[in-house]
């Protein structure tokens, strides 16, 4: 019974770093090959996470058991490339022009700096800046918000 616990946690370790692996690929690909932003690639990373990998340990889908397989590669070199080949395999190119969209948009939105209420004020770098403390809610830890116990 202990032998059939270990495979379980070694498969959900080559799991997640697979993903990891697949998702630091993909990050490079868009900003470093394709000289996408590197906003515009975050987008594309949380849309794919949010839709792939979050709420469930879905090992039965092709692209994890694909990962799963690239991390039993003994040569890292060949596992990086089967991972990238993934990457370039299984990309979304819909949900990465709305990335690249979004981020445009963004973009379109932002004030630049000399428009708003700091125009005119130069602001010098070598002063250092008055930090406020975030102080919790008597009663309650500052952590988490608990009011079962209180972290000091």
């Amino acid at each position: 019974m202990k032998e059939k616990g270990s495979r379980v946690v070694i498969y959900s370790v080559q799991l997640s770093l697979g993903r990891y692996s697949y998702l630091l690929e993909t990050v490079k690909l868009l900003c470093d090959d394709e000289g996408i932003a590197w906003e515009a690639g975050w987008r594309y990373v949380e849309r794919f996470m949010r839709q792939f990998f979050l709420g469930s340990f879905n090992t039965d889908s092709h692209l994890s058991k694909q990962l799963v397989q690239a991390f039993r590669e003994k040569r890292v070199g060949r596992r990086n490339d089967i991972i990238r080949g993934r990457v370039r395999g299984f990309r979304d190119v819909h949900m990465l022009s709305r990335a690249v969209g979004d981020h445009q948009a963004a973009v379109r939105t932002t004030v630049p700096m000399d428009r708003g209420e700091a125009a005119g004020r130069a602001v010098p770098l070598d002063v250092p800046r008055k930090e406020t403390p975030v102080k919790a809610p008597v009663g309650k830890c500052p952590l988490c918000l608990s009011r079962n116990h209180v972290y000091r």
